[in-house]
């Protein structure tokens, strides 16, 4: 930022404070979703469906393939519900859902992690490089 101040003014430094947020959360969001893609489809591929049961509000108990009990948390009130974990590292671990309803959200983040760090590249690159039109 102390960089782009000095190469095109105040102008620029506070595109870059302004812009810069908004690439950063963006690119978050990007990476959410697309660690969330690859978790899920390593789960798809060599993952073991187990019932958990409820052992309080929010947290879920499911034993593993090698018999040892792990807790997930999830913000559902069920009794039980069906996990998917990977028995290669069974703290991996994800709530079955149908595939249209993952899609759906994770298109929602990528697309809002693509049009938030468009944004701030817009807010950041227009004032900030553009050459002066006065």
């Amino acid at each position: 930022m102390t960089w782009v101040g000095i190469a095109r003014g105040s102008d620029g430094a506070f595109a870059a404070l302004l812009g810069g947020p908004f690439i950063l959360i963006g690119l978050a969001l990007v990476a959410y979703a697309v660690e969330e893609i690859h978790r899920r489809a390593v789960l798809h591929r060599h993952g073991i469906t187990v019932r958990a049961e409820r052992t309080r509000p929010g947290v879920f108990t499911y034993v593993t393939a090698d018999g040892v009990a792990r807790t997930y948390r999830i913000k559902r009130q069920l009794l039980g519900i069906h996990l998917i974990h990977d028995p290669r590292k069974p703290h991996v671990a994800a709530h079955v859902s149908p595939w249209y309803f993952v899609a759906a959200r994770l298109f929602l983040v990528l697309a809002a992690g693509i049009g938030t760090g468009a944004l701030g590249g817009t807010v950041t690159f227009h004032t900030a490089w553009l050459p002066d039109t006065e």
